[in-house]
């Protein structure tokens, strides 16, 4: 079955949730018009990469659980992608003052030194977090058939038995309900997290918390994209037949009503004065604007007439990219592991915290990622890195929410006349397979507005 040819769907954002909404739309209606309008000069969202001596660099997005089953069929079923295992790292954990933690290059022994420092806190962790993703999975079961579908991201999250995480943070959920020490909160689980969402588990809710410490338990099998995550994205988009307009950044979304009462959808963007659709699907996160922010380009209005405009504000996360070797001396150590997680647990040392983690890229020998919640200035820079590095790459991103339990749920419907809305699950968690997951279900609601008509 299928809409008349004349049905026009607009995505705005060419991430991977844009890409997932595309693919699922494309395959239950062959003759629909897909168009994309991105505001940047290629696909891929948060998922973005470069080249560094033939090394492809992930800058933005990179590592997959095991039990993303929705990212691994695209890239490997639909895209013959290849998926490979992460390359695991030495690391250890920073607080201002020395490392409060460093494993060893044999993982049995780092789980002997895990195990005296923080008893059986990881066997707890990993069991809740088996027990998490075997609810988690049960979403794949839920959106398979196109007639199931969720209104708002509290209701899909609610049907896999997870909202209730969203209203505790996750500091009180490992501490009261899983029995965690402190130290582990505070050290491990507070470094983890300022890796993965720039916030600490006091701030975060307890399910984008577990999600971000998923990647810590036993038998997480994290892998990624040999070609890169953005090829993943760029290949959806492909295989959809979307038509994309880049460079092209959509201002303003006007409800409009012909003379019949049909809704249409009017698009203004750069290129654009006045471009009209049938559906949109909003698949760029709607943030709190500020103006002096790097990474807030192209904030996005709407007509006063439509129905509910969510607005959160995001985390600002810096990735700067830097070619040299690490000063040891600023860690007061002789040598280095090949990452350091950064830890914040006393305010007076706030300085010497300016990073969230500093890490070797791999297959490279001299490369290094350094993620911070500000801009690194050049004098920072010189304090983690001997003399002789050089700045290769800086990229500002709005990468994650800012979280604050309870975390409220977001609507998938801004307006029952056409307009949809990706991003607000990533309220309750954000990741690369929630973004995919958050698409079909957009996807899915779209197939059930058309067949009613």
């Amino acid at each position: 079955f299928g809409p008349k040819p004349s049905k026009r769907i607009c995505l705005i954002g060419g991430g991977i949730g844009g890409a997932s909404a595309a693919y699922y739309l494309r395959k239950s209606f062959p003759n629909i018009n897909l168009v994309l309008f991105e505001a940047e000069a290629a696909v891929g969202g948060r998922a973005s990469s470069f080249m560094y001596d033939d090394t492809i660099i992930e800058a933005g997005a990179s590592i997959l659980h095991g039990s993303n089953l929705m990212f691994k069929h695209f890239a490997v079923d639909l895209l013959n992608l290849t998926a490979i295992s992460n390359q695991k790292r030495t690391f250890a954990i920073y607080n201002g003052n020395g490392f409060v933690f460093e494993s060893s290059e044999n993982d049995v022994w780092t789980s002997i030194l895990i195990l005296v420092k923080y008893g059986i806190d990881l066997f707890k962790l990993s069991k809740s977090v088996r027990e998490l993703l075997k609810k988690f999975n049960d979403v794949y079961f839920l959106l398979h058939d196109k007639a199931n579908s969720f209104s708002d991201s509290g209701q899909l999250w609610k049907a896999v038995g997870l909202f209730d995480l969203t209203f505790l943070s996750l500091e009180s959920y490992l501490r009261d309900k899983l029995h965690i020490s402190n130290h582990f909160i505070i050290e491990l689980s507070d470094a983890i997290n300022r890796v993965n969402y720039g916030q600490s588990s006091s701030m975060l809710n307890a399910l984008a918390g577990m999600v971000s410490l998923s990647t810590t338990s036993s038998g997480s099998n994290l892998w990624k994209v040999k070609e890169g995550n953005q090829k993943v994205i760029e290949g959806l988009f492909g295989i959809s037949q979307v038509t994309q307009y880049v460079n092209d950044p959509v201002s303003i979304i006007t409800k409009s009503n012909d003379q019949d009462g049909k809704v249409h959808w009017i698009l203004q963007s750069r290129h654009q004065e006045s471009f009209s659709c049938d559906y949109v699907v909003v698949s760029t996160p709607l943030m709190t604007s500020t103006a002096d922010d790097p990474a807030m380009k192209h904030p996005l209005q709407f007509s006063s007439n439509v129905d509910r405009i969510p607005s959160n504000t995001y985390q600002s996360t810096h990735a700067t990219f830097v070619k040299g070797q690490l000063n040891p001396a600023f860690f007061n150590k002789n040598s280095l592991p090949q990452a350091i997680y950064s830890t914040q647990i006393d305010d007076n040392n706030h300085n010497k915290t300016f990073f969230t983690s500093v890490a070797l890229q791999a297959n490279t020998t001299d490369l290094y990622k350094v993620f911070s919640p500000l801009p690194l200035s050049p004098a920072q820079l010189q304090l983690l890195f001997k003399g002789d590095h050089q700045l290769i790459a800086q990229f500002p991103w709005k990468a994650y929410p800012k979280y604050s339990p309870p975390d409220e749920s977001i609507p998938f419907v801004l307006d029952a006349a056409g307009l949809f809305y990706v991003n607000g699950m990533e309220m309750g968690a954000s990741a690369l397979e929630v973004s995919a997951i958050a698409g079909k279900n957009v996807a899915n609601l779209i197939v059930e507005h058309i067949s009613n008509r």
